[in-house]
């Protein structure tokens, strides 16, 4: 993102698969190399040169664990603070977890009828 002004994340990169890309070096070795002569060159635009700098890289948590000792590095990216932790998996699916096996197999206090339980899961081998 451009510095003082307001501009929404843009996709880089997907990776889409069954298993992790391998090896991660040639999966990342054509963004590092571009990334680079654009922190160091920059791109001419409108008679400008505009010299590109990462805020922050955004991926999901087994992503991350992934990437961060990855050559990645070399970007000198702040390996902890430009990696921002990742909502879904550590909120959505964590605590959101917890929340549900309290109220399916928690205290007695906490639990749900099994009539409530089944008008929104439809398969009586989940809970």
């Amino acid at each position: 993102m451009l510095e003082n002004y307001k501009q929404f994340p843009f996709l880089i990169g997907v990776f889409h698969g069954t298993k992790k890309p391998e090896p991660l070096e040639d999966f990342l070795d054509d963004f590092i190399s571009e990334m680079k002569l654009l922190q160091t060159a920059g791109f001419l635009y409108n008679g400008i040169i505009i010299k590109v700098k990462i805020s922050v890289i955004i991926c999901d948590a087994p992503a991350r664990s992934m990437v961060k000792f990855s050559p990645l590095c070399t970007l000198g990216l702040g390996m902890v603070s430009q990696f921002p932790l990742d909502y879904m998996h550590l909120v959505c699916l964590g605590v959101v977890k917890k929340i549900i096996l309290a109220w399916v197999k928690g205290p007695l206090r906490n639990r749900l009828s099994s009539t409530i339980i089944g008008s929104f899961c439809c398969t009586p081998d989940l809970w």
